[in-house]
């Protein structure tokens, strides 16, 4: 949303899933400390990855979600998809929320899940 208010011209139009333009509470950390606490070289499946989360994440669906950012590299090692330091480095920046000079005009579609609370405070 920033990058589009800032960089309007090479925007056409947004979709916006599921967050809100607000500043959000670090409630998400003890997950990225989790995955960061796996040294991946020491798992061989998916499911391995999945009990080893399990003592920290005790939500299954919310593991499940987690492993789908879990991949092989084309030595067949597990790795990750995202860039899980750079992610977790700059955590409380992206929580920050919108500090916009101006407005985005361009066509925009929100998006949010029947049970988010992405947007509760805004509408």
């Amino acid at each position: 949303m920033q990058f589009a208010i800032d960089y309007s011209k090479q925007v056409d139009r947004l979709v916006i899933v599921d967050i809100a333009p607000k500043p959000y509470e670090p409630s998400q950390r003890y997950l990225f400390q989790a995955l960061r606490a796996l040294d991946l070289i020491h798992y061989k499946s998916f499911a391995d990855v999945d009990t080893a989360l399990a003592p920290k994440v005790s939500s299954e669906s919310l593991r499940q979600f987690l492993l789908k950012n879990l991949t092989r590299d084309e030595n067949g090692r597990l790795r990750w998809k995202m860039h899980l330091e750079a992610i977790d480095r700059n955590y409380d920046r992206l929580l920050r929320g919108l500090a916009p000079e101006r407005s985005f005009s361009k066509p925009t579609l929100f998006i949010r899940g029947g049970q988010s609370k992405a947007y509760s405070e805004l509408v």
